[in-house]
């Protein structure tokens, strides 16, 4: 908490790019201690506190980023270990979601949970889904990510999916593509971060343009919710994103339509102006 504390009071001052010694050290010295507990059997009194701990970390790691311009950030800084922390921080919380148990009856947390069921996505793409996207998704998305009505409506795994590696993800974007991203929604777009499997995560690691573009398009909704801890790098990844994407040295003229696919995520992050603007 210390430490989300200290990236806010960044955030608000005149110079937010760069993390300070007391914020490296309490988020060390927290992450220390949460490892430890791991470590060691875990009471039932403390399940609620471990996910709490869990939550608090990857609001931090999505929060911390020293960059005020799309070209400090990744894709199109130079590579560095620390590229998708916050997304490889994701995967422990799965692990820590799972031993917590937050939708228990007795957790502190199983009203919140309880009040937002429906945060769970679809893996299929229905008719009104499809009809929803004029504004945002153009016809040209679904051709590129292999996604059709009639071949992810039916029961079971779609037919494309053992060969797609950008279907599980893509179909949950697809899902959220038509809804506002506000304080009432915000969850459901946060629970996508749980669709980006191992094959995909792989993906954006090598900076495969189809992949980059899902993404985009992902934080280009979450842009909208502005949010501090969240809008710092989704808009300035996303911009990232646009430029690198736009650069022909960098793969992306194998996307069919890239110019018309790019005109929702740099609308919405302040690249390009509305019509009229």
């Amino acid at each position: 908490m210390l430490t989300l504390t200290l990236i806010h009071d960044r955030y608000l001052s005149a110079n937010p790019t760069k993390q300070t010694p007391a914020e490296a050290f309490h988020w060390y010295r927290g992450t220390e201690l949460f490892r430890s507990t791991l470590s060691r059997p875990i009471p039932p009194s403390i399940r609620d506190a471990l996910w709490a701990t869990a939550a608090l970390l990857g609001a931090i790691a999505f929060a911390n980023l020293d960059a005020t311009t799309p070209s400090e950030v990744w894709p199109l800084r130079p590579s560095s270990p620390a590229d998708l922390d916050w997304l490889r921080m994701s995967d422990g919380k799965k692990a820590v979601f799972q031993l917590a148990d937050p939708h228990r009856p007795d957790s502190l947390f199983h009203s919140t949970f309880s009040e937002h069921r429906d945060a769970e996505l679809s893996t299929t793409i229905s008719s009104h889904v499809l009809s929803s996207l004029s504004s945002t998704c153009p016809p040209e998305f679904l051709t590129l990510y292999d996604l059709h009505l009639n071949n992810t409506s039916t029961p079971g795994p779609p037919p494309t999916k053992v060969r797609n590696p950008y279907h599980a993800t893509a179909t949950a974007l697809l899902n959220l593509l038509p809804l506002p991203c506000n304080q009432s929604t915000i969850l459901k777009f946060l629970h996508f971060i749980t669709y980006v499997d191992p094959p995909f995560k792989s993906l954006l690691e090598r900076k495969d343009p189809k992949a980059l573009l899902l993404l985009a398009y992902w934080y280009a909704k979450i842009c909208q919710y502005q949010q501090w801890w969240i809008w710092r790098r989704a808009c300035l990844e996303c911009q990232a994103i646009c430029i690198y994407l736009s650069d022909p040295n960098n793969r992306a003229e194998e996307i069919e339509g890239l110019g018309k696919l790019l005109r929702f995520p740099r609308l919405i992050c302040g690249m390009d102006a509305k019509d009229g603007g």
